[in-house]
């Protein structure tokens, strides 16, 4: 399953970087297969962090690139891999046992405590709305208020607690309000990373309104269905009760009910360490000026569905990041010079929001200054070929700058030559929009570096246990690598025509 490419056979293209020699590399489809079906294997389980399988993924790649001598990150006491610090959020659970509504903390409810607890109990609720309870003897019933914004609620919520013995409390907001504020901890994150794409939520969890006190406060919020199984009245109606007996001074009349709920709340945080993958090759004369070849190599996990494998996503790009080092590193050993660095790196936690690219965009390894451009490999094994129609993939140059011109006018002569696999320029929308903002070249083209976003493009199976190795299609994979290895060393070696971006 190898096959050499002589590239003045296959490519009869004038690019005086082959001028050199006679240049000759194997690309192996054995070697594609095998990455593949490695990375997206059930025992790496879908190489989401922090499952051991994204650890094991990234010491496969790392051992890869050691074995073909790209040079690790320089000055680097762990080698190939650029750490990056993720803290994480443990929150323990709480669930409340209802007859109608099933316990789903997230959907239904939340719950802080301003101490660690641990408790099992069913505690009396009476529904005060907005009224402040008169007496002081409420230490065993839970005061459930409403506020129109949280910041009313809590400030009502410390006024009884500070004239009460009252520690158990339940807010109602506006509905809108009440599902923003419950669904929000089901969503954000138990991972922070370092300068996230996504802006998570977790300073605005329940838990961070709680007021500062030294006592043990519980305090629930509870959506308005679960509200209307309590008490069996909607919140509007509740709200109008409650109204009519403070002002009668009625407080035995408040609408009440009991709770049943079990909980080991606490609020711990550690730090872990995801990484990055980088290897390279040095260039000569030019050595300081890099090219970056990425893709990256997590993926979901686990889903409702089950393990979520990511054979094309994105096991197809890292294989094909793998493969293109093996392919330099050869062209290199038989004589072929490099001018400029070629540096392979296969990112973390794309999926959670360009995490891995964004740290490597603001802590550089290589100056930013100094990169002439990102080649971004990601889902590159899917052109769910069409009847009697050769695959496809899409080369889409995204940014600005003097490399744009060159970088399409090369991949046009590769379409022309390559009667089995045609590129496109350009996406339709909306999956061109996607793919503007969508993967690890974005950080870059953010810092004003130009970008190629190579992909097949989306399927039936993406972001689902169906994307199986299985329904690669390795020649179609190939094909896409050996146009990369064409633009690769034409921009390693023709420095004029393809020049740094201009400094601001």
């Amino acid at each position: 399953m190898k096959s050499t490419i002589n590239l003045f056979l296959l490519f009869i293209i004038s690019v005086s970087a082959f001028a050199q020699n006679n240049l000759e590399v194997e690309i192996s489809t054995k070697r594609l297969v095998r990455d593949v079906y490695f990375l997206a294997s059930d025992s790496l389980g879908g190489r989401k962090f922090p499952h051991k399988g994204s650890q094991i993924a990234a010491e496969y790649i790392a051992s890869e690139f050691e074995a073909i001598n790209l040079k690790p990150i320089p000055n680097n006491p762990k080698a190939y891999f650029q750490e990056m610090p993720v803290t994480k959020l443990d929150k323990g659970e709480t669930r409340i046992f209802a007859n109608k509504i099933p316990p789903v903390a997230g959907f239904y409810y939340s719950f802080a405590a301003t101490k660690p607890i641990s408790d099992s109990l069913t505690q009396p609720i009476k529904y005060w709305g907005k009224s402040t309870p008169p007496h002081h003897n409420l230490g065993d019933t839970i005061v459930h208020i409403y506020g129109k914004t949280m910041d009313d609620a809590m400030a009502h919520l410390e006024e009884i607690a500070s004239k009460t013995d009252a520690k158990s409390f339940a807010i109602s907001l506006p509905t809108k309000r009440n599902k923003r504020f419950i669904r929000r901890e089901l969503t954000a994150s138990r991972y922070s990373y370092p300068n996230s794409m996504l802006i998570r939520s977790s300073s605005e969890w329940l838990y961070h309104h709680l007021p500062k006190t030294d006592d043990t406060l519980r305090v629930f919020m509870f959506n308005k269905e679960l509200t209307g199984d309590f008490f069996e009245k909607s919140i509007k109606s509740l709200n109008k009760a409650s109204a009519k007996v403070g002002k009668e001074n009625r407080s035995t009349s408040f609408p009440i009910s009991q709770v049943t709920y079990k909980t080991d709340f606490f609020i711990k945080t550690d730090t872990l360490f995801d990484k990055n993958v980088i290897g390279y090759i040095e260039g000569t004369d030019l050595k300081d000026e890099v090219i970056i070849i990425g893709g990256h190599y997590d993926h979901l996990g686990r889903m409702p569905d089950g393990y979520c494998l990511g054979a094309d996503d994105n096991a197809s790009g890292t294989a094909g990041v793998m493969e293109l080092a093996r392919m330099c590193a050869q062209a290199q050993s038989n004589g072929f010079e490099f001018r400029r660095s070629i540096v392979f790196m296969a990112f973390c936690a794309e999926e959670s929001g360009l995490n891995g690219s964004m740290y490597y965009a603001n802590n550089p390894v290589f100056p930013l200054d100094k990169t002439v451009m990102i080649i971004n490999m990601d889902m590159i094994g899917r052109p769910d070929n069409r009847p009697n129609k050769p695959g496809y993939a899409y080369t889409t140059p995204i940014g600005f700058g003097k490399v744009k011109r060159p970088t399409k006018r090369l991949l046009r002569k590769v379409d022309r030559q390559m009667s089995n696999t045609e590129f496109y320029l350009k996406q339709d929308f909306p999956e061109n929009i996607m793919w503007l903002m969508g993967s690890d070249h974005f950080p870059f083209h953010r810092k004003g570096i130009p970008a190629l976003i190579v992909t097949t493009g989306t399927h039936a199976d993406y972001h689902k246990s169906t994307d199986t190795p299985d329904k690669i299609n390795f020649r179609n994979m190939a094909n896409v690598l050996k146009a990369m290895f064409v633009l690769i060393t034409d921009i390693a070696t023709e420095a004029d025509k393809y020049p740094l971006r201009e400094k601001e």
